[in-house]
């Protein structure tokens, strides 16, 4: 979220850079998350509700449940959580296998993915502490 708001500001004024492909990866990433609304293409870009949970969070915990809630709303992340139940993910081969095999992810995202993984982890941790709660 910082990273897009940072390269929004760099962008006013740099035609070329708010209309890379790189902007609308980062856009649309964060629309999907639903962090905010409109991409590269829109006239705006605002944050969403959810992006301004996460941005304007009152306590940690409230950030942290908001960028939960962003992780939960990318449906291959939570099939992918709920298939694990939550407990550690298998090493990066049997992971990869995984995502292939059962959640048709195709390889040349599971490098992107294994970079998520400590990310990933970290949310798990989150909720599975929001359960005992």
């Amino acid at each position: 979220m910082v990273e897009i708001l940072g390269l929004l500001r760099k962008s006013q004024g740099l035609w070329s850079t708010a209309r890379s492909n790189r902007m609308w990866y980062l856009s649309a990433s964060s629309r999907d998350y639903g962090f905010t609304t409109g991409t590269r293409d829109t006239d705006f870009i605002a944050l969403d509700t959810l992006g301004h949970s996460v941005v304007y969070a009152p306590t940690p915990e409230d950030e942290r449940q908001a960028l939960q809630t962003a992780f939960f709303n990318i449906d291959v992340f939570k099939s992918v959580y709920d298939y694990y139940k939550g407990s550690s993910l298998p090493d990066l081969k049997y992971l990869q296998n995984t995502l292939e095999s059962i959640f048709k992810v195709p390889p040349q995202y599971h490098e992107i993915s294994s970079e998520s993984i400590p990310t990933i982890v970290s949310i798990w941790r989150v909720t599975e502490s929001n359960r005992k709660i």
